[in-house]
């Protein structure tokens, strides 16, 4: 909206007008424009592959030093999937979210008293592939509630990572878990 029509609107604004067509008539009608100077730019900036730490990423280092192998700040996800599953295409949008996210890239390292921050060239996203598929119905609704809490439940190395990490399951042809800790 600012490069195309030189507007700036506040974040009210947005929410007051939840389609794009009420978004069009303000935006046309120049209603609740922020006046004054426009904010600069986000520019990216190139990464020197090691950088300070930030607050909360030295409470997390101090809590991982003070308490290992517990799972603080382990966010598992687990998905579903239904249907004809390209394992190839879900991989490659894994490995781009990598690559696009330094921060599922970073580690951390102590110099001298301080935690740095290490950002990882971007690598393929390893996902390993557990079939299920040939295992009797209660056992792999056993094996898969197994498998999910396993993974919640693994803590991450914050000094070597990676720290996301994935398991699919196959259940059937058609029905695939995507388990997933960030």
């Amino acid at each position: 909206i600012r490069d195309v029509f030189g507007q700036e609107l506040t974040l009210r604004t947005l929410f007051e007008n939840p389609t794009v067509a009420s978004l069009a008539r303000t935006i046309e009608g120049g209603q609740s424009i922020v006046s004054g100077p426009k904010p600069p730019p986000i520019v990216r900036i190139e990464s020197t592959g090691r950088a300070p730490a930030s607050f909360a990423q030295q409470s997390l280092w101090l809590l991982h030093q003070l308490e290992p192998g517990k799972v603080f700040y382990n966010f598992p996800a687990i998905t579903t999937l239904t249907g004809t599953l390209n394992f190839e295409a879900l991989v490659s949008a894994l490995t781009a979210m990598t690559q696009r996210h330094e921060v599922l890239r970073t580690t951390f390292t102590s110099v001298d008293g301080e935690l740095w921050q290490i950002i990882s060239p971007a690598e393929s996203f390893d996902l390993p592939l557990i079939d299920l598929s040939e295992i009797p119905d209660k056992a792999r609704e056993t094996e898969t509630s197994r498998l999910i809490s396993e993974e919640a439940g693994q803590t991450f190395d914050l000094a070597r990572g990676p720290l996301m990490r994935g398991k699919l399951l196959r259940l059937s042809a058609e029905e695939h878990v995507a388990l997933l800790t960030i």
